[in-house]
């Protein structure tokens, strides 16, 4: 056996059963995979009844690679796969993905192998075909989602404000509303795609939290997917050094018990759950959360919001607050708070396209001419507009190809979501019957359906209970409950886990062939829902009707049950359904209904919507009535929430925007004359997406284009390109071509795009030579959308003339226009591939305008490998032969667009041949092309030309070669690349350098890792010092991986180099290397290296010396540092000092001590001044019990410096060496004959502070300042400063008196400082006296510190003689006596008033003394609000009036700190005067300052005054002033305030709009509870917000205005409920003796006792709603 799997150079191995289970198949297997042997598995199983056992040796080794499918035994599908087993032996490249799996302890690495290991995706339809996911992966379109806000705000604006916003806004609106056809959750926002790159750009916090929320089927979970893919290749999001993901659904009770969970739990449970992790390993991943170096990427929050375990609350609440993270969610389940928030909103129309021809491609070998059926499917689905935007879905256009395949699939074109789950639930019942050589060719639906009744059935009840449940995975125990409810086993119902709408889940080790042990799931949420539907009209056509009934009534307005309605609805077509369909409609318009409304009609909306196809349902025009009813009131509401709303599920809907009635409606309210402004209505038009608008419509838009205001006219050429073809009439046409006249530039541009959007249909001669005019718009925007929309006019615009025109254009106006008409080409090409443009563009590429020659290449990007036709590769090969210099740069650009289809042998001939062009520009794009177009390129002889471009005379040449080799495959990475790009790394171009040294590191990624250590360990030999330096941080830079002992030797011969920089490099490489290069001779080499004194290399040394402290080898480095204290060179010494000091790992730390504490006792005098120097530097966590045990015995050392230096220790050690044995050693060292040894220990006792206030120590102190020498005498004192109030003795008062006079000038500023920080206590007369008499000392810095600490002493120090002897200081001018003078005063008067601080500083404004009188102000400004008398204030106004900026400011501020007490009319001028400075210091100080003195009861006073300042005065003012009232919000939002600024609001200032909002909401939540809103207020509030174009209500909470109103009882709170309800998107509904609010998918219950009130509620809210829907009925009360 052995020698079989030894000899072979392939491994084909065939699964069963039987062959899992087999101990010798698993040795021979593991064996091949050992040996690196290429593995093909065969599937000769059916999948649907087994495949390898998740996480067992046998899916671990043939789980990554796509299995050939051997299950189907037909003679014709043998064939074909033996054909397909064949040529994969024959061409399939070896890659080596059967790695052995690393271990735990690099759980890193092992994550990553696993992502890389999940490269495909699994057809929904047919787990046998698996793709990558590259291939698989179409573009999602993800978007911001709170970018149509600005939209909205243009509403407010003035026309002319307007114009340009509306232009960018509504055209981003109106590009995506035809790909976007939505038919699962709410699509809440406008589309501008983000890259994924950038998706964390908008993260403002420090960590970085994003919401991406999806419909069903959207492609979230394949979004993750694709993410960590990516990220494990090293190609996205490379700054995390982890990112784990997590599917929520398995976060189940079943799969975690109760108990405590960490994130370490998290990620053992979810990759490691067959073996424990290392102690190191969770280690090293707490440490990566800790610092942030991990993304969690948490998938399908709505599958784990309802049913989340108790017990793993607290480890997601961890991510959610603590982590960076990724969060994906169905829209409706969301409560937590994002600031991020993104949507992924499916494909563009281009992506569909895209997705079909892959999808056919990946089924080459079962499909027979896949081009032809892929443009069958695609003019199917463009045939029909319903089901082209059910294909916006991924997970439907899955669904949709499947079908296609199938040849018993009735290709209908009345299909609904419902008509397409049921084909594909039949399709998949088929599937299993031929599997299963059951003929059902002849077989009706029904017959079908029938022979697998009783399976469905299960399905149905299984969907409908994990409903009610909130089930996705459904385990064991589950299947049991249901097995038991059936009172049938399960096991009887074979088919029920093989049929494909079941998916198996196992989440043991051992493996089960029973299915009822495993868990299960639906393959989509959506099944289950349809499912659940089925379940549903079976029990209201039963029996238990009542039961349906009741489910029908509680859960109709709950999001999670849209789509089980919304499928129950269109079941109702189906006959064996049609009996319940009355009882259906009724139940769901059954009272008690939505007392709000939109949620109901949303329902209403989206059950019709599947039914309207169908000739079933009488009673549909009374619902259509409905319908129309709150368009007509939507259409005309100032909210964009309550709009969108509507628009969202109109536009979700995929027959009824079409419908007669409802189209009729849409021109009913288009043609209201009395309306003097339709603004709102035109708009809400313009957003609905109406793909077959009839004649009348049409006409009434087209009305509008005449309209007098131009947001108006915009709003209906959007309306009409969103039409499309259907619009093109000749009335329309004219109309538009009318409005290309228009004198607004924004309306021009609409007009034209109008016209793009009409397509081949809107290209009469007419418009044509309008839109050649429209080139010609003075407008570049105007221009520029006339030349795009000719671009997407079809073929009777791709004419010489139009193209003629546009290059015209081009050459006129250059680079402002090239996009335009490259974007038109493009379309032109892709629409039409008509001749003219074709010509047009290769005639391009060789034009000598670079603006012509950039458009040409714009338009090869963007078609790219489309382009690569023969005519295409014929021109690009005649103009690098032929042509001029930019004929040849254009060629090559061109090729670089076409990418690998431009790969023919006659053009890389041609670009080898360009690589010698005369022209630099030329040779540098023929090398960039050649590395872009593929694996192709890397043969030798373009290896050979490439490296012969890296020694081309120009620079960029150079660079542009070197890259390409990056760019290239494994096959690049040959010996002669490797050579030529080290080489470049002694390139004299740094660019070329640097570029060298990436590619290098790509290469060794790509497999050449051997191949380039080589070649870097031969250049170190090089005569070059820059190419030696290189080498050595290249190698660094691989890290552990490339510690060979080959690359260690290189590195020490490196370390003795003659240069210095290549001696640092060669030093950083080794510490990069880790561990493994933590050898003696390394370690004595790195210090040797120090001994020159290069600070470069002793800091590269020193950090290497660090990152080898790893594990094993940290005692090595520890140990030869230790030693190297004994070096005769201080550098060594020091730089050994610096390693230990650095060592900071908690495991490695204690090493470090116990070292150092052993080397104290060395001999060598160097050696222990080292040790002492390291504790010292070490610090606080220096202080263990064996270092201060060492330290104690040094004291008692006969040698003078370990004394000193023992207290030095101890000394950085502070308080942790406060024990009596430490104080009792050093109170003996201050006496100790050495002076130096006396100083420190007092200077350590100080630093100890007040656990050092012992009778002993002070008496020694004090012993030392009468008897010792000047330099004791002063650490003496300052001894007594550090040990503070404790020290305050009768006879330490006296000896610091006695030590102001002394005679050494630093003494008496010592002595000063500690009564400073001794502070109120030592404020006797006698020291106050003292302190006076040393304000005249002759030493400037005497005189401050007596100042400073007469400060500190308080009130007590504040007597006349202090005071005057202040203020004399202040006289003097210098600048720092007056700011610690000034202080002073302030200082006195904050532990207690005193009032004659305040006198004096009054007094002093009077005096002639200008620098008295500034620093009186000084003190007033900051202790003036003690003392607010109107001679206080008076002061402060005239500093505004007249002082300089900073008096201005600190008056303003002190004038805020006195309240409302300065709430005074000339206060208030004074402050609002400030407000108008253009010093933004001053106008905060103002700003804050209103705010300050309008708290409590002055507020009106002061929001009046800003109020009536605000009236006439310039915006930039007033804005200013906004910002005060914003400020202001929390205390000020009162109803007295309320009704002011309600009265007050201006119509044309939106911030001031902005700062009411932020009253209404700050009042409407909390501060109800505080006062009482009267009806008057409250139905001021009401119009306000139903007026309020940008109020978000969200933040308001309606129970709580509820509860307000039952308290109350108040009716005046309720159209108010309704109205923040509409906006809210809510339901209402009475329920027994309460109300129910559901929102989103929530609902909560609040009880009402009195039921009048609830009586009361349900009549207001109807009459309201009558009002609302334009009816004259009014309510009295």
């Amino acid at each position: 056996m052995a020698k079989a799997v030894s000899d072979a150079s392939v491994v084909c191995c065939f699964l069963t059963r039987e062959y899992e289970e087999s101990k010798n198949c698993k040795l021979e297997l593991e064996y091949a995979q050992k040996l690196r042997k290429r593995i093909i598995p065969c599937m000769v199983s059916n999948r649907k009844i087994w495949k390898p056992t998740a996480s067992k040796w046998l899916d671990f080794i043939t789980g990554s690679t796509l299995a050939i499918d051997f299950s189907d035994t037909s003679t014709q599908r043998k064939i074909e796969k033996i054909k397909e087993l064949i040529h994969r032996i024959k061409h399939e490249p070896f890659t080596a993905t059967n790695e052995p799996r690393p271990s735990s302890h690099d759980f890193r690495t092992w994550i990553k192998q696993k992502y890389l290991q999940e490269s495909t995706v699994i057809r929904i339809m047919d787990e046998g075909q698996c793709f990558p996911i590259e291939q698989s992966y179409v573009n999602l379109a993800i978007v911001g989602a709170a970018e149509q806000q600005e939209k909205e705000k243009m509403l407010k604006e003035h026309d002319q404000k307007d114009r340009d916003k509306y232009n960018d806004s509504t055209t981003s609106s109106k590009r995506y509303h035809g790909t976007l056809l939505s038919t699962y959750e709410e699509i809440h926002t406008a589309k501008t795609p983000i890259d994924v790159q950038n998706i964390f750009n908008e993260c403002k916090g420090s960590t970085r939290k994003i919401l991406i929320l999806g419909r069903a089927g959207i492609g979230k979970s394949i979004f993750c997917q694709y993410v960590t893919y990516k990220w494990a290749k090293d190609e996205l999001l490379s700054e995390y050094q982890l990112v784990v993901l997590i599917r929520l659904r398995k976060l189940t009770e079943n799969r975690y018990p109760p108990g405590t969970y960490s994130l370490a739990d998290l990620l053992k449970k979810e990759y490691f759950p067959f073996e424990d992790l290392s102690y190191e390993a969770i280690q090293s991943f707490t440490g990566m959360c800790n610092k942030h170096q991990v993304l969690w990427i948490l998938d399908g929050y709505d599958e784990f919001s309802k049913s989340s375990p108790e017990q793993l609350r607290d480890v997601f609440e961890c991510i959610y607050r603590t982590q960076h993270h990724i969060l994906t969610s169905r829209p409706y389940a969301i409560e937590l708070r994002y600031d991020v928030k993104l949507e992924i909103v499916g494909f563009t129309n281009d992506d569909i396209p895209k997705y079909i021809d892959q999808f056919f491609n990946q089924l080459k070998p079962d499909i027979q001419n896949v081009t032809v059926e892929s443009k069958k499917l695609l003019r199917f689905l463009e045939s029909n507009s319903n089901i082209w935007g059910i294909s916006h879905i991924p997970v439907n256009l899955e669904l949709i190809c499947s079908l296609w395949t199938d040849p018993h699939w009735s290709k209908t074109t009345a299909l609904t979501m419902t008509t397409l789950y049921d084909n594909i639930i039949e399709w998949l019942c088929r599937r299993h019957m031929a599997r299963n050589k059951i003929n059902h060719g002849e077989m009706s639906k029904q017959a079908v359906y029938k022979h697998f009744d009783g399976e469905l059935q299960l399905l149905e009840l299984l969907a409908f209970r994990a409903m009610e449940y909130n089930i996705i995975l459904f385990t064991s125990t589950f299947l049991e409950e249901i097995e038991a409810e059936l009172a049938c086993p399960l096991s009887d119902y074979s088919n029920l886990f093989n049929i494909g709408i079941l998916k198996s889940y196992e989440d043991n080790s051992i493996g089960t062939a029973k299915q009822m042990k495993k868990q299960h799931y639906f393959i989509h949420l959506s099944f289950q829902e349809h499912f659940a539907a089925r379940h549903l009209l079976r029990l209201l056509k039963g029996t238990a009707k009542q039961n349906a009934v009741n489910f029908i009534k509680n859960n109709r307005y709950d999001h999670r049950f849209h789509f089980v309605f919304t499928f129950g609805s269109g079941l109702l077509a189906h006959i064996p359904y049609r009996s319940c369909l009355e009882l259906f409609w009724s139940t769901i318009q059954e009272e008690p209904a939505d007392l709000i409304g939109i949620t109901a009609i949303r329902l209403t909306i989206a059950c019709i919507d599947e039914l309207l196809p169908h000739d079933v349902f009488p009673q549909r025009t009374q619902h259509l009535k409905s319908i129309s009813d709150w368009i007509k009131f939507c259409s005309q509401q100032h909210s964009p929430a309550i709009r969108e709303q509507l628009v969202q599920s109109l536009n979700q809907t995929n027959y009824l925007l079409k419908n007669s009635f409802i189209q009729n409606t849409l021109v009913t309210i288009l043609e209201q004359d009395q309306l003097d402004d339709p603004e709102y209505i035109i708009w809400f038009v313009s957003a609905l997406c109406i793909t077959e608008p009839s004649e009348n419509l049409i006409s009434k838009v087209a009305a509008y284009l005449k309209h007098p205001k131009q947001s108006v006219r915009v709003a209906a050429c959007y309306t009409l390109e969103s039409m499309g073809e259907k619009a093109a009439t000749p009335e329309v046409i004219a109309a538009l071509i009318n409005v290309t006249l228009d004198e607004h530039a924004n309306v021009r541009a609409a007009a034209y795009q109008a016209f793009g959007g009409m397509g081949d249909r809107g290209a009469t001669s007419e418009v044509i030579t309008t839109m050649l005019n429209g080139i010609e718009d003075e407008d570049v925007n105007a221009a520029s959308a006339a030349c795009t929309a000719l671009g997407s006019m079809g073929t009777k615009t791709a004419t010489p003339a139009v193209v003629d025109a546009q290059l015209s254009k081009l050459r006129n106006d250059g680079v402002g226009f090239f996009r335009a008409v490259a974007d038109a080409w493009a379309n032109m090409w892709e629409k039409t591939s008509a001749d003219e443009v074709i010509a047009a563009v290769l005639k391009a590429v060789r034009d000598p305008d670079e603006n012509v020659r950039a458009v040409a290449s714009r338009v090869f990007g963007r078609i790219g490998e489309r382009a690569a036709t023969p005519q295409v590769i014929a021109t690009m090969l005649e103009a690098l032969r032929d042509g001029d210099w930019y004929d040849r740069q254009a060629a090559c650009e061109a090729l670089h667009g076409i990418g690998e289809k431009a790969a023919t042998p006659e053009v890389i001939d041609a670009l080898l041949h360009t690589i010698d062009d005369k022209d630099e520009n030329v040779r540098t794009t023929a090398c960039r092309t050649l590395g872009n177009i593929g694996e192709n390129a890397a043969a030798p002889e373009v290896i050979a030309a490439l490296v012969h471009a890296m020694q081309d005379t120009c620079g960029v040449v150079r660079q542009a070669a070197c890259e390409s080799f990056g760019r290239m495959e494994e096959k690049a990475v040959t010996d002669q690349a490797i050579a030529a790009v080290v080489d470049a790394m002694e390139d004299t171009d740094e660019s070329v350098r640097s570029t060298a040294r990436d590619i290098l590191a790509q290469m060794s990624e790509k497999g050449a890792m051997p191949k380039v250590i080589a070649a870097l360990v031969h250049t170190i030999d090089d005569k070059d010092e820059n190419v030696r330096t290189t080498a050595c941080i290249t190698l660094g830079n691989m890290g552990e991986k490339a510690a060979t002992s080959e690359v260690i030797d290189t590195m020490l011969k490196a370390i003795g180099d003659e240069n210095m920089a290549v001696v640092a490099a060669a030093c950083t490489a080794l510490g990069n290397m880790g561990a493994k290069a933590a050898t003696p001779v390394v370690i004595e080499a790195q210090l040797s290296a120090i001994r020159n004194g290069d600070e470069d290399i002793f800091a590269a040394v020193t950090d290497a010396l660090v990152n080898m402290c790893e594990k094993e080898s940290t005692k090595d480095v520890i140990a030869a540092m230790v030693n190297a204290f004994g070096h005769p060179a201080e550098v060594v010494r020091a730089g050994a000092r610096r390693v230990l000091m650095n060592i900071e790992e908690e495991a490695v730390f204690p090493e470090v001590i116990a070292a150092l504490v052993h080397a104290i006792e060395d001999e060598d005098e160097s050696i222990r001044a080292s040790v002492y120097l390291t504790l010292g530097n070490i610090g606080e966590k220096a202080g263990t019990p064996e270092v201060i045990a060492s330290m104690l015995k040094a004291l008692g050392d006969g040698c003078r410096f370990n004394r000193k230096a023992a207290c030095e220790v101890l000394d950085s050690i502070r308080e942790k060496a406060a024990t009596p044995e430490v104080i009792a050693a050093l109170i003996h060292a201050m006496e100790d004959e050495d002076e130096s040894v006396c100083i420190a220990a007092c200077s350590t006792l100080g630093n100890i502070g007040e656990k050092a206030a012992t009778p002993e120590v002070i008496a020694t102190i004090l012993k030392t300042m009468e008897g010792g020498g000047s330099f004791n005498r002063k650490a003496a004192c300052e001894a007594l400063g550090g040990i503070g109030e404790k020290a305050t003795t009768p006879e330490v008062i006296d000896a610091l008196i006695h030590a102001m006079e002394d005679e050494d000038d630093s003494i008496r500023t010592s002595a000063c400082i500690t009564l400073r920080n001794i502070g109120e206590k030592a404020a006797t007369p006698e020291v106050i006296a003292a302190l006076v008499h040393a304000m005249e000392d002759e030493y400037e810095i005497v005189r401050t510190i007596a100042c400073i600490s007469l400060g500190s002493m308080g009130a007590k120090a504040a007597t006349p003689v202090v005071i005057e002897a202040l203020l004399s200081a202040i006289s003097n001018g210098n600048g720092g006596i007056v700011r610690v003078a000034t202080q002073a005063f302030v200082n006195m008067c904050e532990n207690g008033f005193t009032e004659d601080v305040i006198a004096a500083m009054l007094n002093a404004l009077r005096g002639p003394d200008q620098f008295v009188r500034a620093g009186a102000r000084g003190v007033l400004f900051k202790v003036g609000w003690k003392a607010v008398t109107l001679e206080v204030i008076s002061s402060m106004l005239e500093a505004i009036r007249d002082g300089d900026l900073y008096d201005r400011k600190a008056a303003c501020e002190a004038l805020g700190m006195m309240g409302e007490k300065a709430v005074m009319p000339e206060v208030i001028a004074a402050m609002l005067h400030c407000m108008r400075d253009d010093d933004d210091d001053l106008v905060f100080a103002a700003r804050q300052g209103l705010v300050e003195i309008s708290k409590n009861a002055a507020t009106l006073d002061v929001i009046g005054g800003i109020l009536e300042a605000m009236r006439g005065e310039d915006w930039w003012y007033c804005i200013k002033l906004l910002k005060v009232l914003e400020d202001m919000v929390e205390e000020a939002a009162t109803p007295d305030v309320i009704v002011m600024l309600l009265d007050w609001v201006p119509d044309d200032l939106f911030s001031a709009s902005e700062v009411i909002r932020k009253y209404l909401k700050e009042m409407l939540y909390g501060c109800t509870r505080k006062f009482h809103i009267g009806a008057d207020l409250i139905k001021k509030i009401h119009s306000y917000i139903a007026h309020d174009t940008q109020f978000d209500s969200d933040v308001i909470s309606i129970e709580h205005l509820l509860s307000l109103y039952i308290h109350s009882g108040d009716s005046a709170w309720l159209p108010l409920i309704l109205t923040l309800g509409l906006l809210n998107g809510m339901a209402l509904t009475v329920v027994n003796d309460g109300i129910k609010i559901h929102k989103g998918g929530e609902a909560q219950d609040i009880d009402v006792a009195d039921r009048s009130l609830i009586d009361r509620l349900v009549e207001v809210f109807k009459v309201e709603k009558i009002k609302m829907m334009n009816q004259l009925v009014v309510y009295d009360g």
